[in-house]
């Protein structure tokens, strides 16, 4: 059946998604150091599993071959987290933070899909960025990391030099990761903005000040405490 934006089907799974991250990290946060990481590494797994099964995804349902590249920015974001509740490397938390708190937010709220369930692509879309989310959530209330006003800058720089190898990228593929090329087929947040390329005059200042409210509430209680 066609996918309804904020239809009955897409509010429960909203519901169900925003439950689990939220009782998860809750569980956890009662629980042993041991058995936290336990928890950190099997999130990190179920993560880097979905990734590799994408690629298979994409080929089962007769998407072009480009699609099995895990380059939209909110599969990086889920490679990021998954690499930092794994290995404990800080930077891949900033990443996953910047690119996946809003990102995976907004894709969950105003999703790229044609399609509700059961087709095929529902339920993955949903569990990869939820799971995005929940890694984040389980790692700022479970193992304490955090990103700082230096993490803002490194990202935001980091993001810039990234979109242009991903605009590079699409150009040769046909692709449109990042959604650089062309607006989503799809009705979301994009349609309000001019066609591309113009649309990247609104979209890079509207990235780099939802990096900053992202990182707002950080900056809010460092300087509460100073």
């Amino acid at each position: 059946m066609p996918f309804v934006l904020f239809g009955t089907q897409h509010l429960i799974t909203l519901i169900v998604c925003f439950l689990i991250i939220g009782l998860v990290p809750y569980i956890a946060s009662k629980k042993s150091a041991e058995e936290k990481h336990i928890f950190a590494v099997s999130i990190g797994v179920l993560l880097l599993v979905h990734e590799v099964m994408q690629v298979f995804h994409a080929f089962s349902f007769g998407l072009a071959w480009y699609e099995s590249l895990p380059l939209h920015m909110c599969d990086l974001s889920a490679t990021s987290i998954a690499i930092y509740l794994i290995y404990r490397k800080p930077l891949f938390f900033n990443i996953a933070f910047f690119w996946g708190s809003g990102g995976a937010l907004i894709a969950m709220i105003t999703p790229d899909l044609s399609l509700g369930f059961p087709d095929g692509l529902y339920v993955p879309f949903f569990y990869g960025h939820a799971m995005t989310i929940l890694g984040i959530v389980f790692g700022l209330s479970c193992l304490k990391v955090r990103p700082f006003f230096r993490d803002y800058i490194l990202v935001t720089s980091l993001t810039a030099v990234s979109a242009v190898f991903i605009y590079v990228i699409n150009l040769m593929l046909g692709s449109n990761f990042w959604y650089l090329n062309r607006k989503p087929e799809v009705a979301t947040v994009l349609d309000f903005f001019p066609d591309p390329p113009m649309h990247l005059l609104i979209l890079v200042p509207l990235v780099i000040v939802v990096f900053f409210i992202t990182y707002a509430p950080f900056l809010i209680l460092d300087r509460t405490k100073s």
